[in-house]
Formats: structure tokens, sequence, C-alpha cells
């Protein structure tokens, strides 16, 4: 990229424009050519650097049942909705349940898991 004058004693350039492909720290580094009567500098210091966070996700679960009787058993069904930014979550879930309670309530707890991680 040419360095463009911005004044009698600087010139500048703007890099191409990029898409991190995962969350972390991520550094640039500039580096000049040097050009008529200057010697080439660089700079690739920490203050190049910007911190890519992970995307929001949305998580939506639903019971295979609503109703049933003591004694049967039941399952939950869980959808973790992407952010269109990073491409389809990955990762693990893990369930947990709560009650009983006189009424429904959104569980809040998690001392009760129920069955192992899933992948």
């Amino acid at each position: 990229m040419a360095v463009v004058s911005a004044s009698s004693d600087t010139a500048k350039a703007t890099s191409a424009s990029f898409t991190p492909t995962g969350a972390g720290y991520w550094c640039f580094e500039a580096v000049y050519s040097g050009g008529s009567g200057y010697f080439g500098s660089s700079d690739g210091s920490t203050d190049e650097c910007f911190d890519v966070t992970g995307a929001a996700t949305s998580t939506a679960t639903v019971p295979t049942s609503l109703t049933l009787a003591l004694g049967a058993s039941n399952t939950d069904n869980v959808s973790v909705y992407r952010n269109a930014a990073a491409g389809s979550p990955t990762g693990t879930v893990s369930f947990f349940v709560c009650g009983p309670s006189s009424s429904a309530a959104p569980c809040t707890s998690t001392a009760n898991p129920v069955g192992a991680r899933c992948t």
C-alpha cells in the first residue's frame, strides 16, 4: 500500500479490511519499506493489538413432554442459535433439573445435573 502525504512531514496509509477467524488477541504490524531519502521502519508493538471477543448466541429449550405421569421420564431439547458472523456454534451443553415446586418457575440452579455433558 503506497503512503500518501497527509501533511508536510507525515504520510499515511490504511490496510485492507481484515476479518478475524477466532476469538483472542490479534495484532497488526506495519512495515514501511523506506523511500526517497528514508530508511525503512516498522511498528508491531502491543499498541497494534485488538481483542476479538466471542460472538453472542441464544439458547432455546423445550421438553419433549409438557405433561407426564409420575414415574415416566422426559428429555429436554436445546437449540443454540448462531451469530451470523461467527458460523455454527460448537462446544458442549449441560442439562440441569429444578423442582419440584407448586407452579412453573425458571430453573436457576446447576445443583442437579441430568446425565453427562453433550457435545
